[in-house]
Formats: C-alpha cells, sequence, structure tokens
C-alpha cells in the first residue's frame, strides 16, 4: 500500500514529536532534545537535500528520445520541415519547469540548460529550411543565452 504524497509529507513531519516521545519515555530530558534534534535532522537529510537536484538530464531527455526525436528525424528525412518545427514546438511546451528559465543552481541543471540549448540551435535550423528567418534568430538568441549562463558558447 504506497502513501499518496500529502500523506508522506504529513509522516516526515511527524518523525521529530515521535522521537520526542520516545525520548521522554526512556531517558531524562536532556536525552529526549537530543533524541528530538537526531530524529529531526534525520528526515531532513534524507528528504529536503536530495530535492534540491530532482531532475537528472537522462530524465529530461527521455521523452524527446522516446517519443519527439524520431517524429523529428523521420520527417526530416522526407524533408517535410514544417512537421519538424511543429515537432520540436511540441516538445518546448513540456520543457518549462526544468529550471531553463533561470540561470542553473547545480551542475545537472546546467547540463540540461546545455541541451535545451542544442535543441534550440537545431529548431532554429528547421525554421530556416522553413524559411521562418526571424523565428530561426530569436530561437538562436535564446539558445546564445543559455549556454552563456553556463559558461558555454556556440560552435560556428
Amino acid at each position: 500500500m504506497a502513501l499518496s504524497l500529502g500523506l508522506a509529507g504529513v509522516v516526515i513531519s511527524l518523525i521529530p514529536f515521535a522521537g520526542y516521545a520516545l525520548a521522554q519515555i526512556s531517558c531524562g530530558r536532556r536525552a529526549a532534545a537530543t533524541a528530538a534534534i537526531t530524529f529531526f535532522a534525520m528526515p531532513s537529510y534524507f528528504v529536503i537535500l536530495p530535492a534540491h537536484n530532482v531532475i537528472r538530464l537522462s530524465d529530461y531527455q527521455c521523452s524527446g528520445e522516446v517519443y519527439f526525436y524520431p517524429k523529428i528525424r523521420d520527417a526530416g528525412k522526407r524533408g517535410a520541415f514544417s512537421e519538424v518545427v511543429g515537432a520540436y514546438e511540441d516538445c518546448f511546451r513540456l520543457e518549462r519547469g526544468f529550471g531553463i528559465d533561470k540561470p542553473p543552481v547545480t551542475q545537472e541543471q546546467a547540463n540540461i540548460a546545455a541541451s535545451f540549448a542544442a535543441l534550440l540551435i537545431k529548431h532554429a535550423v528547421a525554421l530556416r529550411k522553413s524559411c521562418r528567418e526571424k523565428d530561426a534568430q530569436f530561437h538562436e538568441r535564446q539558445a546564445d543565452i543559455l549556454l552563456a549562463s553556463v559558461g558555454l558558447r556556440k560552435v560556428k
């Protein structure tokens, strides 16, 4: 039986109180305070710290590798660049919320930003082949900004 996320949060927040109660029953007040701090610090370490790096690059690229990139490759082979552009735009709708809208904090976020910049450049190429030069320039500027945020630049 799996706990829902809301219930799991309640259970985690009650751990310090349970530790304090156990320590009160078994020891004096000083030991109770030490036990309460320990029982609070343990869940914090295992719950709060890993949440800082929630998504990995492989997680980020999974939907593209499975669903979008095969469609893009197929349309590119057929020369249907408007389909390629549409597939990239569908893919980009899912990209928001992965930390690419702000400067990266961790190395994993930097990897994701660089990966997204590479997709923007490929999208710009498809836009040029679809005779949409202004849109291509816009996406190239976005890619340059993302690459600069991680200390990289586009190879010409």
